[in-house]
């Protein structure tokens, strides 16, 4: 199934890029596809992994009795940092797909 989802995504991909098609000329569609793709990465490559080391580390304190609060915190900062920038990212490419303003594009 994820091959499937793969090969429609480069498809269009293609399609969009290579097909001169001009919607990707609109810059607020085009920054809003940028910002969208912001966030997916922020939050596969970074938040989702702290998140599963945030867990581990909890279970392991649960298990020992004593959770390692230091380590927890920088982990918890960098989640918060890398949170906010997978929240933010959609929050202003809707904004962006609301207002319509006229962006440069590329």
């Amino acid at each position: 199934m994820s091959y499937l989802i793969w090969k429609l995504i480069h498809v269009l991909g293609v399609i969009l890029f290579v097909g001169n098609f001009p919607i990707l000329g609109t810059g607020w569609i085009f920054w809003s596809i940028v910002l969208l793709t912001i966030s997916g990465v922020a939050f596969m490559r970074r938040v989702a992994p702290l998140q599963r080391r945030m867990h581990a580390l909890a279970a392991a304190g649960a298990q020992v009795g004593k959770l390692d609060w230091p380590g927890y915190q920088v982990l918890s900062r960098s989640w918060n940092i890398w949170g906010m920038v997978a929240l933010v990212a959609p929050a202003v490419a809707v904004v962006l797909m609301v207002l319509k303003p006229a962006l440069p594009a590329p």
